[in-house]
This record gives structure tokens, C-alpha cells and sequence, in this order.
């Protein structure tokens, strides 16, 4: 899974881009400018999130230094427009995708690991002897097997 979110990453950061530095008849128009900013950094912030999960500290710098730096490049377009305030939503909605992500990504791990506990307990009770058959539901062994691997009834 990590991997697909550093491509999905990848390909957000492209589109980001994309529609930043366009010439803004090229620009995908969804819905409201604002609500498409903020879309589109949250699903970059939770991307980045799941495809870096340890890397948190990073993934906030990157996201706030591409929303400036994307905003700072505008300056050099005629038809658009570089505001402060577009910079601060971006970087706001890239940090609220990456608190999102790792929120989701916790609660994930928090089902696996339960998952895994369950599977580690016949019928939700602890044993500590490994003897017992795995096929059995009671936990208790089907067939007794000798030392020399024949079974006995």
C-alpha cells in the first residue's frame, strides 16, 4: 500500500501543478476555486501520509513548501494570481490531509493487530499449548499422532 500512495502522491502533486501553472483556460474547473484547492491538498496530505508514515515532520514541510513555492510561481504568469491567503488554504488543507491519513492509517493498524490477536486466540481463549490441530473449532486435536507420524484414533 505504500507504494500506490507514493505514486497516487506522485500523480496528485503532477495535477497540483498542473492546474497551478496552467494558463487558466486549461484549468479543470470542478466547483468552487477554493473547495478544488483545498480537495486537492487534502488528497496530496493523505497520500503522502500513507505512503511515508514515518516521515510526518517531513510531509508537513513538503506540503507547505509546494503550496508557496506553487503560489510564488504564479507571480511570473499574466493571467494568474499569487495571493497569500490561496498559499495558507493549500498548506492548511495539505496538513489536515496528512493529519487525516494517519489517522486512518492508525486505525488500520489498530484493526490488524486486533485481527491478528483474535486469530491467535481458538474461540477467543488464550493457549499455550501448541499441540492442538488448527483445523479444529474447539482447539482440541483430531486425530493423536504417534512419534512416527501415524495417526491415532
Amino acid at each position: 500500500m505504500t507504494s500506490i500512495s507514493r505514486v497516487a502522491a506522485l500523480a496528485m502533486l503532477a495535477l497540483i501543478t498542473f492546474a497551478t501553472l496552467s494558463p487558466i483556460q486549461l484549468r479543470p474547473h470542478l466547483g468552487d476555486a477554493n473547495v478544488e484547492r483545498a480537495l486537492a491538498y487534502i488528497l496530496l496530505g493523505v497520500a503522502l501520509a500513507l505512503g511515508f508514515p514515518s516521515r510526518v515532520m517531513q510531509t508537513v514541510l513538503f506540503v507547505c513548501a509546494v503550496a508557496g513555492v506553487l503560489e510564488f510561481l504564479q507571480l511570473f504568469d499574466p493571467g494568474r494570481h499569487a495571493r497569500v491567503v490561496d498559499a495558507l488554504l493549500k498548506a492548511a488543507a495539505g496538513v489536515a490531509g496528512i493529519v487525516l491519513g494517519r489517522f486512518v492509517s492508525t486505525l488500520a493498524s489498530r484493526a490488524a493487530e486486533r485481527r491478528q490477536a483474535a486469530r491467535s486466540r481458538p474461540n477467543g481463549v488464550a493457549t499455550s499449548c501448541t499441540s492442538y490441530s488448527e483445523g479444529s473449532p474447539q482447539g482440541f486435536p483430531h486425530r493423536l499422532r504417534s512419534n512416527h507420524g501415524r495417526s491415532l484414533k
